[in-house]
């Protein structure tokens, strides 16, 4: 809607209870507002900004007279382009509402002009007897001539500028005795230094000769911070502008040199709602930060970053939210400790806060570059539009990610990309650690998460994807994680809980690995082939409450070759899978899957060695064989000793399940006929003190047996036979359809 007419000004009389005084105007933000108490700025941290009003910590003391005035910046807030939907109605109606109210603004500032000129001739009229009385007894005492009264109109002018200045009177038209403007006072924090009779309050700040800013620490200081610097310090609050060092903020003209300026003279810098360019690294200092709210910055910076915090260093803050970062830059930040084996707190670059930034480019290689020595990072309310994500090179520890997105901006074009590559050069305990991720995005990689190093990894809620081609599916390569071999002596701990997965993970170090991986409440769509693809040599992970859907004729799990300690359990596949669980290849032990929704086709269930298997159904005949294995006994006469039947199977440790006897039989003559089961070592079956159930007693000269005898598995057995003989007494003749072998329980 309109600006409604209205006057930029609220004053008030203060109760000494009331904290909140309404605004009777509009504002769009707390920065655009100037609150006085008696005419004395007050700071910011004394009050705050709630819906129209302000709102003081502490309530004004009784007849304190409070004012609130408006101060619009004399700037724009968009850049009106035909492609990227910024010509809107709210847009440039809110670019007008800023002019009417900087009209407005000067309104009141002329209003206020005229009656303090006004009260600034009264003030002279009525001293004017005053001051020519001081000016003659000036020129008898000193003994000069008259030709010299310019000398002294100039010095009582200076004395009158200062009493403006005191005032507070409006800044472009006063000027101190030192020849600076209000506004240059105001902009530089301070004066330059003039040797303040009455001496400066607690906290006062003050421009050097040499453009450094000071605070005064001690109360009615006089001392010159020129020549002796007692009392004063240079604080490393103070907020800096680019502006003030010759940059334009224009978004054309090129304003590195003036930003890094203002980077080497202040702790804050100041970049707000700005439109900056830049064409090589801005490097800060320890301690620094850089506000970047409502700020667009146009980096042009070819193979360099366009912020550096390098050579290690404690505190790095940057700020965003508004504007946008882009361009063309080797990175965003790159941020260098001393080594890659550090060895105490200072080889760091240490605490580092990213907060609400945005950062979009497809011509930025890289977000984030971190290399040696790297610790205690937080990213909160990121969003990163970048061709890769996050390079952790070296000793990278206490990373945490909240909320955020980071997302590839080359997609399916470069499968080379990379969301968050982790590698350690040092080696032996060199290794990252501390990786935590919490309901964030990061997604369209080549390789979304490429580890490599790292200790204790986790990542909580949100999404995470590779690279997708149009029909939705992963493009063939491009992985959601790989967890590769590592160059120092760990890649373990990684956590997965409750995680939207689109696309294939895979396990794949060179020599035998165990990667404590745990992927818990997660759910994995879009994959084509193995979904969680545990190669050789990859052990210790386990996938619990799972679930897998559309899939391209896809499996869940697949393990290969010398896998150890893997588990399966209680996960869900739908239709669209050809398998559930592939356990290939002979080697490996300690392996159990159980509790397995399935409806794909296929078996729920393939294992080329013996596994734990429980709760899973059985739809094919592959699952079938593999649950219980029963072989002939054939109808024949056999003699003692004689073999008459074999069954030949691994058994996983653990394991129960019970061997089958089932025969008829006849031509008994002995009274201690006994059938004897011959059991590997590992397979255990019920005995005691002259008894053991493998054997089988006949108890008359014909008839049937038939035999259930419990086993449970000690250690894993790869293969063994299971035989049947007629152990002790006469002959024996079989008849038609015996059988033996064994059945596990599921």
């Amino acid at each position: 809607m309109a600006v409604q007419e209205q006057t930029p000004l609220q004053e008030y009389t203060a109760n000494g209870i009331a904290k909140q005084f309404d605004l009777e105007f509009d504002c769009e933000s707390a920065d655009h507002l100037i609150v006085s108490i008696d005419d004395l700025e007050v700071l910011h941290t004394d009050w705050y900004l709630s819906g129209n009003a302000i709102v003081f910590h502490v309530a004004p003391a009784s007849g304190k007279q409070v004012k609130i005035q408006r101060n619009t910046p004399f700037n724009r807030i968009a850049d009106y382009q035909s492609y990227n939907n910024s010509f809107r109605p709210p847009a440039i109606n809110k670019d007008f509402d800023r002019i009417w109210w900087k009209l407005q603004e000067l309104g009141v500032a002329d209003w206020i002009l005229s009656n303090r000129i006004n009260a600034l001739k009264t003030y002279v009229d009525d001293r004017d007897d005053e001051l020519r009385a001081y000016l003659m007894e000036e020129i008898r005492k000193q003994g000069v001539s008259l030709d010299q009264l310019d000398e002294y109109y100039n010095y009582l002018m200076e004395r009158l500028a200062q009493i403006a200045v005191d005032k507070g009177w409006d800044a472009s038209f006063v000027v101190s005795a030192s020849g600076e403007t209000q506004q240059e006072i105001n902009d530089f924090g301070g004066a330059r230094w003039r040797n303040k009779a009455g001496g400066y309050a607690l906290g006062a700040t003050v421009k050097l000769d040499n453009g450094d800013i000071v605070k005064n620490t001690i109360s009615g200081n006089t001392n010159n911070p020129n020549v002796d610097m007692a009392g004063w310090r240079k604080p490393n609050d103070l907020t800096g502008n680019p502006l003030m060092f010759g940059a334009k903020g224009d978004g054309v003209f090129d304003d590195t040199l003036a930003i890094q300026e203002c980077a080497n003279k202040f702790r804050y810098l100041d970049m707000r709602n700005g439109t900056w360019k830049t064409t090589s690294k801005i490097t800060l200092r320890e301690g620094t930060v850089v506000d970047l709210r409502g700020a667009y910055l146009s980096a042009n910076n070819a193979n360099e970053p366009i912020f550096e915090f390098e050579n290690a260093g404690d505190g790095l803050s940057i700020l965003g939210g508004g504007g946008y970062v882009y361009g063309t830059a080797d990175s965003f930040l790159k941020c260098t400790g001393k080594t890659y084996q550090p060895t105490m707190q200072t080889d760091y670059a240490r605490r580092i806060r990213l907060d609400g930034l945005h950062v979009s480019g497809e011509n930025i290689d890289k977000f984030l570059d971190f290399d040696k020595a790297v610790r205690q990072v937080f990213l909160t309310h990121v969003f990163a539009y970048t061709k890769n994500g996050m390079f952790c090179n070296g000793k990278c520890v206490e990373f945490e990610i909240y909320g955020s997105l980071i997302y590839g901006a080359k997609g399916t074009t470069d499968l080379t990309t990379y969301g968050i590559r982790y590698v350690s050069p040092g080696g032996g305990r060199w290794y990252n650690e501390g990786l935590h991720i919490t309901d964030s995005t990061i997604d369209n990689f080549g390789t979304t998460f490429d580890i490599r190093d790292i200790y204790a990894m986790s990542v909580t809620g949100g999404h995470i994807g590779a690279a997708i081609q149009a029909d939705g599916n992963n493009a063939p390569g491009a992985l959601v994680a790989k967890f590769g071999q590592p160059t120092s002596t760990s890649c373990q701990d990684i956590k997965f809980a409750n995680v939207n997965i689109y696309g294939n993970i895979e396990f794949a170090p060179v020599g035998g690995l165990d990667y404590h991986a745990k992927f818990t409440g997660c759910t994995s769509e879009m994959c084509n082939g193995a979904n969680i693809f545990i190669k050789n040599n990859a052990s210790s992970i386990t996938v619990s409450n799972h679930t897998f859907h559309s899939s391209t004729n896809g499996v869940a799990v697949v393990c290969q070759s010398n896998n150890f300690n893997i588990s399966v359990n209680d996960i869900t596949c739908d239709q669209t899978f050809v398998g559930g669980v592939h356990i290939r290849s002979a080697i490996g032990d300690n392996v159990s899957v159980r509790d397995i929704n399935y409806a794909g086709s296929g078996d729920a269930v393939y294992c080329e060695r013996p596994i734990l298997i429980s709760g899973v159904p059985v739809a094919t005949a592959g699952m079938a064989n593999y649950k219980r294995k029963l072989v002939n006994a054939p109808q024949a006469t056999y003699a003692v000793s004689q073999t008459i039947a074999t069954v030949s199977a691994g058994f996983a440790k653990g394991e129960t399940g019970e061997i089958v006897v089932e025969l008829s039989y006849s031509g008994v003559t002995a009274t201690n006929q006994l059938l004897k089961i011959n059991i590997p070592v590992g397979l255990v079956v019920p005995n005691g003190s002259g008894w053991s159930s493998e054997y089988v007693e006949l108890k008359s000269a014909s008839g049937t047996i038939s035999a259930r005898i419990p086993y449970f598995v000690t250690k894993s057995i790869a293969s063994a036979d299971i035989a049947l003989t007629n152990f002790d007494g006469s002959e024996l003749t079989l008849g038609y359809h015996g059988y033996f072998g064994f059945k596990r329980d599921w």
